[in-house]
């Protein structure tokens, strides 16, 4: 059984999810540039230029749900009412419902504190924003491309 979660934790864990939820607006950054993209791509690469957008786009959209859930985990986990006592519940609840097998990383105990979860969904967030200004740079390269500069 772990430790249950300290007032540290749970402020630490309400920061990181007031960060995480900001992923819908990079999710909708890369929705509007994607029906941008399919406008503008007006080429014979109109097709590669779609669907390599539109690829990153499925991408940005399954990681926009991974950090949203995390989102939310952590916002109940900074209530004080929280479902999961500690990390052990919550890493049963991950395994039960999402099929989620947590590994711990070297040198670390068996279950999981919060600053290596929190580290995780950053990791998981960059990602996110990350791909998201990728895609927009791809947006960026066929305006340029469609102005013929």
């Amino acid at each position: 059984m772990s430790a249950p979660w300290t007032e540290s934790d749970r402020a630490d864990s309400a920061v990181c999810a007031a960060l995480l939820h900001t992923a819908g607006l990079w999710w909708g950054t890369v929705c509007v540039s994607q029906l941008l993209m399919f406008v503008i791509a007006q080429t014979e690469l109109r097709a590669v230029i779609s669907t390599t957008g539109l690829l990153v786009w499925l991408a940005v959209t399954w990681l926009t749900m991974g950090v949203l859930l995390d989102a939310n985990l952590f916002t109940r986990i900074s209530g004080s009412a929280s479902p999961w006592p500690s990390g052990a519940e919550l890493d049963v609840s991950l395994q039960r419902v999402l099929g989620v097998r947590v590994k711990p990383l070297a040198g670390e105990a068996r279950v999981r504190g919060m600053t290596s979860r929190i580290e995780g969904a950053v990791r998981l967030y960059r990602a996110l924003v990350v791909l998201s200004l990728l895609h927009m740079l791809g947006l960026m390269s066929a305006w340029v491309w469609h102005l013929d500069i």
